[in-house]
């Protein structure tokens, strides 16, 4: 079981979850979003089933780097997402800014 953030929040390595300016401006999430550029050319270059184990290696950079992804909950607390969350957010991080017809 994961430990839970800080009082004060997420850290600078954790990926926050969401929409909107703190969710862009926040340092994991730059990081994160680096790396999903450099992995881009890997991504589109893979079949269905490496394109996963590719969203699974950004995850685990995150957790490299010791971050998490976080989001919110209805009460306002910071809480880790599921496992399959956070790779469903690295899928469409790989995919931003994709070429249309692709």
């Amino acid at each position: 079981m994961s430990l839970p953030p800080p009082a004060g929040g997420p850290t600078g390595a954790d990926v926050i979850c969401g929409r909107g300016g703190k969710a862009n401006t926040h340092e994991g999430n730059k990081m994160f979003r680096d790396e999903a550029r450099r992995l881009k050319d890997w991504y589109e270059s893979s079949s269905k089933s490496e394109k996963y184990a590719v969203s699974a290696f950004l995850v685990d950079f995150v957790k490299r780097n010791g971050g998490r992804f976080l989001a919110r909950s209805a009460g306002g607390k910071w809480e880790e997402v599921d496992p399959d969350d956070a790779r469903k957010k690295a899928s469409q991080a790989l995919r931003e800014g994709r070429k249309a017809g692709r």
